[in-house]
């Protein structure tokens, strides 16, 4: 009777770690590297950035080959998300510092007060274009799991990085390095 007893608590106790794990594993960062060719051992391919068109905080209409041949980094981002925050003074400052070099940053957010979006960019200092979702940019990209999503686009338009959460700005330093 005891030797059953002490095995379900085994058992228990296995269930227990190993839901642990699951649940961190689910709970960090996702990185996904694209390569630039199909690379079937990862099972990824080279994707291109999608075409969309969307309003700005002005409303005026922004379509998305307005960044061609620009090394392009998209960030999908809402005013709740505490991360987005983070990342976007980051963001900012990596926009200072390599705009000059053909760096662009697109801001799309998935907010839909606009005087909200407005207000939080302008609490925040960003100066680089900031975008309104429409609901349906973010399944163009291969829907979104989690915020921030930032995607690094390369010089051809093609996806090279694919981040969900908040990285610093070293990640992105190293990233930017290697293309600019």
């Amino acid at each position: 009777m005891k030797r059953c007893s002490k095995n379900k608590m085994i058992l228990a106790a296995l269930l227990v770690v190993l839901s642990v794990i699951a649940i961190g594993a689910l709970l960090t960062r996702e990185t996904e590297q694209i390569r630039a060719a199909p690379a079937t051992n990862a099972g990824f391919a080279v994707r291109k950035m999608p075409e969309f068109s969307l309003s700005d905080l002005e409303g005026r209409v922004v379509p998305s080959r307005n960044f061609s041949g620009k090394v392009l980094l998209v960030d999908i981002w809402a005013t709740w998300c505490a991360p987005c925050r983070v990342e976007m003074g980051h963001l900012q400052t990596l926009y200072d510092k390599y705009n000059d070099r053909g760096f662009e940053i697109i801001g799309i957010a998935k907010d839909s007060d606009l005087e909200d979006a407005k207000d939080f960019v302008k609490t925040l200092g960003v100066e680089y274009p900031i975008l309104i979702s429409d609901g349906a940019v973010e399944e163009k990209f291969g829907g979104i799991l989690g915020l921030p999503t930032t995607f690094l686009i390369d010089r051809q338009g093609h996806i090279r990085e694919k981040v969900v959460g908040s990285v610093g700005p070293e990640f992105w330093e190293a990233k930017l390095s290697e293309m600019l």
